[in-house]
């Protein structure tokens, strides 16, 4: 009977009225004891019990979404609300799923303030990237994190857990490094706290990191001091690269000069993905693999001081070295220092090398400060400018060189594109830009007297002297075709194309005038190739 009254347009709208205050109550109840299950679900005793495993297997599909299953009335609302029919009938791209789960998360902290699986963890990205503390009070007060004097016990308890970490990965096979922090803060004292860094404060922290698939015999020392005993040091072989090394070399810059035409010519973006135009592994890291870190104490020494510098570091321990080889025992001695360089760090002073070499002046053709001037780039004057500007920069030159270079071999980009050039033709036609666009004219030698004309290196050779703009173009391309793929092989977690590199790098920084870093990279081969074990390296 109620079926035919409410199949009625009258009687519809009748029930409807009396049914709503009565079933409203009913969900109302269903929705508070689901959300009873939620809080239960999303609960810690206290803040204190976030731990540094529940944060680093975080997810919101992990965490949240298993305690938004228990309350699938409420979920079912929030749905109705976020999108309409139509919406949920045709929209594929967005989906109110991710702004259901933190709405439910919200509404569990606001019946619990011990309901902070989510609140933690935003509240800690919130704090880890800068947020200021009127930002995460105003986010706290929305129940989206957890309140700003909440994250002190937090850090505090996250911090002891993962020295304790670290304490464990030392007494196992471990990597240490450091690098500087800068921490800004408030000018005024009243704001922040006399207990709080001043407005600056500049220091210098550890890292220890796990070595995967090593075995501590893999680290015995006496092997290693045997062999350093035994080296005779690099030989000019070890300082030029191999055949092998060369193909790989020329192929992983004609990989480069192609993906310069993908990103920017869109026409040619379906070769990116052939096998044939991919880069040439060498030792890269296992798929997905990531290496373990374990942050240390912050110490106050800074970084740019002469006690905090990585490379004044190196220089005093190896002169320690040599002053203690006479000692009694290899920790006096301090021969458990097998010492390396920062990726980051080579890549950095690369670039600013690679600017004192090429910065020339504005009336200088094809010197860096006139492609500066042409893009109008400023803050780059200075000898050590912001790493990330300048790389962007400096990669913004070699693009516009090497698509000249592609404009100059193809001719018009969509006419060639309609030919359906085979991913071969194409890597030809890299090829060919490389030797043309980024070697640099062999230099003619002097004759036996002054008189005499220079010699060039073959028949038919080009005299470089002739068109200076051209041969100084020819050098920074080759240049800049090193940093990118120095930066490719560190982001692409391959380190043997970073090997690859380092006995031209020598040169570079020799050339640049940059000593320091030219002794680090000599040590760093003898070490490879004659000092440290083949499983140790």
């Amino acid at each position: 009977l109620l079926d035919l009254i409410f199949a009625h347009p009258k009687g519809h709208d009748l029930i409807l009225h009396w049914v709503r205050p009565h079933s409203l109550e009913a969900i109302c109840t269903m929705v508070a004891s689901e959300m009873d299950l939620v809080v239960k679900e999303l609960s810690f005793p206290s803040v204190e019990d976030v731990s540094s495993e529940f944060i680093s297997n975080w997810t919101l599909e992990r965490v949240v979404e298993p305690a938004t299953k228990l309350c699938p009335s409420l979920l079912h609302i929030l749905e109705a609300a976020a999108q309409t029919q139509e919406a949920k009938r045709k929209n594929k791209i967005k989906f109110p799923k991710t702004a259901c789960n933190v709405i439910i998360s919200q509404l569990a902290y606001q019946r619990s303030n011990r309901s902070i699986k989510f609140q933690s963890v935003f509240g800690l990205f919130l704090w880890s990237t800068g947020s200021s503390r009127k930002t995460i009070d105003a986010l706290f007060r929305c129940s989206l994190t957890i309140s700003y004097d909440s994250f002190g016990k937090l850090l505090s308890q996250l911090s002891q857990r993962y020295i304790t970490l670290a304490k464990q990965i030392a007494s196992s096979p471990h990597m240490f490094c450091y690098d500087n922090i800068n921490i800004s803060s408030s000018i005024f004292v009243e704001q922040r706290g006399a207990a709080t860094p001043a407005k600056v404060q500049s220091g210098t922290f550890g890292i220890l990191y796990g070595l995967r698939n090593a075995t501590l015999d893999d680290l015995k020392l006496q092997p290693i001091i045997n062999r350093y005993r035994n080296c005779k040091g690099l030989s000019p072989s070890d300082l030029r690269l191999s055949l092998d090394q060369l193909k790989c070399l020329n192929h992983q810059f004609s990989v480069i000069i192609l993906r310069i035409l993908f990103k920017h010519c869109p026409l040619y973006s379906g070769y990116s993905s052939h096998p044939a135009l991919q880069s040439i592994s060498r030792h890269p890291l296992a798929v997905g693999g990531k290496t373990e870190q374990f942050p240390l104490w912050t110490t106050t020494i800074e970084e740019s001081l002469i006690h905090g510098n990585l490379m004044s570091t190196n220089a005093r321990i190896r002169g320690g070295q040599v002053m203690c080889v006479n000692d009694l025992d290899p920790w006096t001695r301090q021969d458990i220092f097998q010492l390396g360089f920062g990726l980051f760090h080579l890549c950095m002073n690369l670039i600013w090398a690679l600017l004192h070499v090429h910065r020339g002046s504005l009336q200088q053709t094809g010197s860096l400060t006139y492609f500066f001037g042409l893009m109008e780039k400023a803050c780059l004057g200075a000898d050590y400018p912001d790493y990330h500007k300048l790389l962007a920069a400096l990669t913004q030159v070699l693009e516009g060189i090497i698509l000249g270079a592609w404009l100059d071999e193809l001719g018009d980009f969509a006419e060639f594109a309609k030919m359906n050039p085979s991913a071969q033709d194409l890597l030809l036609r890299a090829q060919s830009i490389l030797n043309r666009s980024a070697c640099p004219l062999g230099n003619w030698q002097k004759g036996s007297k002054a008189k005499d004309p220079p010699i060039p290196p073959y028949a038919g050779a080009l005299d470089p002297l002739h068109d200076i703009a051209h041969q100084n173009t020819l050098l920074l391309t080759r240049d800049l075709l090193y940093m990118i793929e120095l930066t490719l092989a560190i982001s692409e977690g391959d380190f043997g194309h970073v090997e690859d590199l380092l006995p031209v790098l020598v040169k570079i920084f020799r050339g640049a005038g940059s000593n320091n870093y030219c002794m680090e990279i000599l040590h760093f081969l003898a070490n490879l190739k004659h000092i440290w074990m083949p499983k140790f390296a």
